[in-house]
């Protein structure tokens, strides 16, 4: 009988209602970082002002 490979799956929240503490910044990091390893990483966005969608953007089109 085959064994089923079970994949872990780690759930981060980083959240603050400061503005300017560096959440986008931490995120982004930590993605990066986390990718680099090999593992899928899925960011999500629900600030308004849209600062990950935008740093990411930059980051890919150089």
């Amino acid at each position: 009988m085959k064994k089923k490979t079970v994949k872990k799956q780690i759930r981060l929240t980083i959240a603050s209602n400061a503005g300017g503490s560096g959440k986008t910044t931490v995120a982004t990091h930590l993605a990066y970082a986390v990718g680099a390893k090999g593992y899928k990483v899925t960011l999500i966005e629900l600030d308004q002002n849209g600062s990950l969608c935008i740093f990411v953007f930059f980051a890919t089109t150089g």
